[in-house]
């Protein structure tokens, strides 16, 4: 885990670099946004939780939206 986040920490400096030279590419694909947005709730609830706050997330719909999913 620790080595994703060491990475991706030099891909977001390289990413500063890329767009202070205007050479930043971003490479848009059809994403659910109500499942990313699931995976965040996910991701977040114990943190919720330990304030004693219940988190959730209720839709009946798939809403694609164009992203970079890397980014």
């Amino acid at each position: 885990r620790q080595l994703k986040r060491i990475t991706r920490l030099i891909e977001d400096m390289l990413d500063i670099t890329r767009i202070q030279n205007s050479k930043m590419s971003i490479d848009r694909e059809p994403v659910d946004f109500v499942e990313l947005l699931g995976s965040v709730v996910d991701r977040m609830r114990p943190a919720f939780e330990n304030l004693g706050m219940k988190l959730t997330l209720r839709t009946d719909e798939r809403i694609d939206v164009p992203i970079d999913s890397f980014r």
